[in-house]
Order: C-alpha cells, then structure tokens, then sequence
C-alpha cells in the first residue's frame, strides 16, 4: 500500500466491542437502515473506524461511496463474518468475500474469456470478482461495466497480485490473499 495507506480487517462480531465509540449520528443513520444485518455491518464497520481514527467526519461522495471529511480517502467491505477498511491518502478499494458463495453463477457479468484464461486456480472467480469490486471502489464513478471497463490483465496466486485497470488507464496494482475461508483484495 502506498505510504499513509491502512488495511484493517476484523470479525463483524469482534467490532461490538468498540460501539461505545460510536456518536450519535453513527446510531442515528444506522437507525435510518432496513434490516437487523444491513445495520449490524453498518455499525461494525463504523466502530472499526472509530477506533482507529476516533471521532473523524464522514460524508458521502457522489457515487454513494463513503469518504473521510479531513480528505482522506476510505473503502469499506463486508461479508457474512468480516468488515474490512482501507484508509488512505489517495484513492483506494477494498473488498472482502467468502470463498463459498458462487461466483460462477453470475461469472459472466463481471469476467471476460480472457481474465477467465489468466489461470485455472479455484479461487479465480472469486478474485476476478473482489478486483473488480476493488477497482471500481477505486475509481470513484458510477456507472463503470465490470466486463467493458474494468479489466484484470494479470494474476499471481503465488505473490497474490493481480493488474488492472479502469478504463484502459494506467495499470493499478491490486493485491490479494485468502484466510479464514475468505479473500481479501485492496489497493490504494
């Protein structure tokens, strides 16, 4: 990650206990949510980001996408046991998935036949998918097509490093590893 750049990941239900770190506007928009599990993650990975940055402002860009107000940069990701943070001083993207859900069901809206010919490793389809989820957290804008804007060039299961890019822009490093039955993927 670049000089200034965080990961942080931790189990959902671990981020309970810092919801004392929470302020009211925290509570007050996860009260705004619908669904017991939509506001369980929304108040883990807040929780998580108080403790590590405090009491910092968040706002929303334009996408939807959360966004420090000091400037800083944030990406945030969550699955059925982990809530993952990326924090940075430029752009970023973080994503983190379960190894068992299937990714091939719907492979085909987010992979070409030639990101699908980079390797015949398992967990292609699952890293195919959370780069792409990275990049597009990346890029900042709406309305990116994961098959036509957003390409993976190259994978190294072994270092755990994919290339893409948006747009057919400058190439991004993104880089990945699995544990605990998940993937992670982040750049930034």
């Amino acid at each position: 990650m670049d000089k200034g750049a965080r990961l942080v990941v931790e189990r959902l239900d671990a981020c309970a206990a810092w919801e004392h770190l929470l302020l009211q506007e925290d509570r007050e928009a996860a009260a705004r949510l619908r669904g017991e599990r939509r506001m369980g993650e929304f108040l883990a990975w807040r929780s998580l980001l108080r403790w590590e940055l405090g009491p910092v402002g968040i706002g929303y860009a334009p996408s939807g996408a959360p966004q420090l107000a000091n400037g800083g940069f944030l990406s945030v990701s969550h699955c059925e046991r982990y809530v993952a943070l990326c924090i940075a001083d430029g752009p970023c993207g973080v994503d983190v998935e379960s190894l068992e859900r299937n990714f091939g069901r719907v492979v085909g809206r987010y992979a070409s036949a030639d990101e699908l010919a980079l390797s015949d490793d398992p967990r292609l389809y699952a890293a195919l998918w959370c780069a792409k989820e990275t990049l597009y957290k990346y890029a900042g804008r709406e309305g990116l097509d994961f098959v036509r804007d957003l390409r993976i060039v190259r994978i190294d299961f072994g270092v755990g490093v994919m290339e893409g890019s948006v747009c057919g822009g400058t190439p991004v490093a993104i880089r990945f590893r699995t544990f605990d039955g998940h993937l992670l993927a982040w750049t930034g």
